[in-house]
């Protein structure tokens, strides 16, 4: 029981079910079959969206496990939480246009993607790979993503339905990682996907090396390998025994509460990220209000609106205590910090 409910947070329940009921335990099967249907549901919608932006000329790229679950013994073997799929930002409309025909609901647009849903089916439609003031570098590799794309059928003219070259697959996986790892955790699953693309994939490893020192993801590609290798081809855990902990201990998306200690080990001190949590930069500012992109000079204006508009969301007692929050120094950060290091992403927010 205890170990399904672990496998429930980091949402890999049904592989454990699968075991069980290959060793003639069946109390979990539910968890299978409904990952099953779940995963194949997604699949098909996947399709079908694809389809519909085919048919409105919309170039589209799919993303994420609706990729990578091909390379899975078994599709259903790879789940998640929603369908995701890259439009360009100036199809953001156009694509709003055909999921609401479509059935969806409008769920609203944050920094890098639009949310949709109809009755149990969640789709994030992205205009950005990875946000510029998240991870620069990553950042710089991935707004080329349209140059490099590649048309899934050549031969079809009709056909608007695109893919990553395998190296920008691998780079976005481990870019996607990342921002997950600073918000607590980036959970098991994307772990088992590194072990599936370097050991189930034809792959150049010149051109993923290549792209990963380009954008700075090197040195976590070697340490998330060598993790996979660590849980599937029984490697020793060595130095990674606090990595593995933090993955273990934030479930499949990361805790919250965590986001505020990475942030204060990546600013080095408390003092300097104040001032970032205060006046956040210009670039982070732009993606939460894109007019300043065109009027910088309204920045200052666009400051006090933040204001105004965190205490509406927050109430005035809540950003007292996170203000407080800001000079509390975590019992571990010492820890976090050095683990960011060994795992080089502390200063991926920085050109």
């Amino acid at each position: 029981d205890e170990l399904i409910k672990f496998a429930e947070w980091h949402q890999v329940e049904h592989l454990v079910s699968y075991v069980l009921l290959h060793s003639g335990k069946n109390e979990y099967i539910n968890d299978l079959f409904l990952s099953i249907s779940t995963t194949t549901c997604q699949a098909q919608e996947a399709m079908n969206i694809s389809a519909a932006m085919s048919a409105c000329r919309v170039p589209h790229i799919l993303l994420k496990g609706t990729v990578i679950r091909r390379w899975y013994p078994e599709e259903w073997m790879r789940n998640g939480c929603d369908i995701d799929i890259l439009v360009r930002s100036e199809d953001l409309e156009r694509a709003k246009e055909i999921m609401v025909q479509m059935g969806y609901a409008y769920d609203g647009k944050i920094t890098h993607h639009v949310a949709y849903h109809k009755d149990l089916v969640e789709v994030e439609v992205h205009y950005l790979l990875i946000e510029d003031f998240l991870n620069q570098k990553a950042s710089d590799v991935l707004d080329n993503v349209w140059n490099i794309a590649l048309k899934s059928n050549e031969s079809d003219e009709e056909c608007y339905l695109y893919e990553l070259p395998d190296e920008y697959l691998y780079f976005y996986h481990l870019a996607h990682m990342v921002r997950h790892f600073n918000r607590g955790g980036c959970g098991i699953r994307p772990i088992i996907d590194v072990w599936v693309l370097n050991n189930r994939v034809n792959f150049d490893s010149d051109k993923r090396h290549l792209l990963l020192t380009e954008g700075g993801l090197d040195k976590f590609n070697e340490h998330v390998v060598r993790l996979s290798q660590v849980w599937f081809e029984n490697v020793p855990v060595g130095d990674l025994e606090i990595v593995e902990k933090w993955i273990f201990s934030g479930g499949a998306f990361g805790i919250g509460d965590r986001v505020e200690s990475v942030q204060k080990s990546k600013h080095k001190n408390r003092g300097k990220y104040f001032l970032y949590v205060m006046f956040p930069p210009y670039i982070k500012m732009c993606h939460r209000y894109p007019i300043l992109r065109k009027h910088k000079w309204l920045s200052p204006i666009f400051y006090v609106l933040r204001y105004f508009h965190l205490i509406y969301l927050m109430g005035f007692k809540r950003i007292v205590h996170r203000l407080k929050d800001l000079f509390t120094k975590d019992k571990k950060q010492d820890e976090i910090t050095s683990m960011l290091k060994q795992m080089g992403i502390l200063d991926l927010n920085r050109r």
